[in-house]
């Protein structure tokens, strides 16, 4: 069954800003895929995708062109894992 988790960040010039909690958290017994990340309206901003502290993905969201993308990942959580979302404001 695919769920989607939803985070609003507000993004402070020259600043990396997180999402307040963790997007996904790996659980025991439940397997956890992060298939994409949704950024909306980010001309100035980058994309960063972690898991723990590990940054898995870090885009120019100009590189979509419009400014709003779809960021196709694919990557597991081992139980206790977490995904985090961060935007970083490059003006």
């Amino acid at each position: 069954m695919t769920r989607y988790e939803e985070a609003t960040i507000t993004p402070i010039s020259g600043s990396e800003v997180f999402a307040s909690e963790a997007l996904v958290v790996g659980q025991e017994g439940k397997k956890k895929r992060i298939t994409g990340v949704y950024a909306l309206d980010t001309n100035t901003i980058h994309t960063r995708v972690y898991r723990d502290s590990d940054r898995i993905a870090s885009i120019d969201n100009n590189a979509f062109g419009d400014g709003n993308g779809f960021l196709l990942l694919d990557f597991d959580l081992a139980p206790g894992q977490q995904a985090k979302v961060a935007l970083f404001s490059t003006s």
